[in-house]
C-alpha cells in the first residue's frame, strides 16, 4: 500500500468483495466509513491506533475486532508493514533499536513482530547511525571534560545498546586521538 490511497483503495473500503460476512458498510455508518477512509489514507496505522480511533468515533467496541479483521483482510492495515515503515523512519531520525522497539510496543505491536522486523535491519546500519550521532555530539562537546560520558548517556537515551555505543566511542578515539589523550583514554587497537 502506498503512503496515500487512490480512489480504488477508497472504494475498497466501501465494497470489500469478501462475501463471508458483513462488509464495512454493514458495520459503519456512511460518515464513519468516510472518516475512517481519510484516517487510514494519511499514513500506515497500527491496529491499536485504529482501535483507538474507532473508540473515539463512538463505534461500538463489540464491532472493533470485526472492523479490524476486515481492514486486515483488505490489506488496508498490516502490522508488519507498519513496523517496517516506523523502523525505517526512526532509523533515519537517529533512534536506536531499543527505543524503536519500546515505541512499537507502546502502539500495541506484538513484541515478536517488532523484534522480527528489527532483525531485518542490518546491524551495520544501526552502527553507522550510532557513530554519526556520537561524532556530531563530540564536535559540539569536544571541550567538555565529561564529553565521553555525556555522549554515552545520549546514545543510551536514543536507544543504542551499550556495546554499540562503546564501538562508536572506540572509533571516535581513533579518529580524534588528541581528544582521546585529553580525556585520559588513548585509542586502543
Amino acid at each position: 500500500m502506498s503512503e496515500h490511497w487512490d480512489e480504488a483503495e477508497g472504494a475498497a473500503l466501501e465494497s470489500d468483495g469478501d462475501q463471508s460476512g458483513p462488509g464495512l458498510s454493514d458495520l459503519l455508518q456512511p460518515g464513519d466509513e468516510r472518516a475512517l477512509s481519510r484516517y487510514l489514507a494519511g499514513r500506515e496505522r497500527a491496529p491499536a491506533e485504529v482501535r483507538q480511533y474507532l473508540n473515539k468515533r463512538g463505534i461500538l467496541r463489540s464491532w472493533h475486532d470485526r472492523i479490524l479483521e476486515k481492514l486486515q483482510a483488505m490489506d488496508l492495515i498490516n502490522e508488519v508493514r507498519f513496523c517496517r515503515g516506523r523502523i525505517e523512519h526512526r532509523l533515519r531520525n537517529g533512534q536506536g533499536p531499543r527505543r524503536v522497539e519500546q515505541e512499537l510496543q507502546s502502539v500495541g505491536i506484538d513484541r515478536t513482530v517488532a523484534r522480527e522486523c528489527l532483525a531485518e535491519i542490518e546491524e551495520d546500519s544501526w552502527e553507522a547511525i550510532c557513530l554519526e550521532l556520537a561524532e556530531e555530539k563530540l564536535k559540539a562537546w569536544m571541550q567538555r571534560e565529561d564529553a565521553y560520558w555525556k555522549i554515552m548517556q545520549f546514545l543510551a537515551y536514543r536507544g543504542f545498546e551499550s556495546s554499540m555505543a562503546e564501538r562508536a566511542m572506540k572509533s571516535l578515539k581513533q579518529s580524534y586521538p588528541t581528544w582521546a589523550k585529553r580525556i585520559g583514554q588513548p585509542p586502543r587497537d
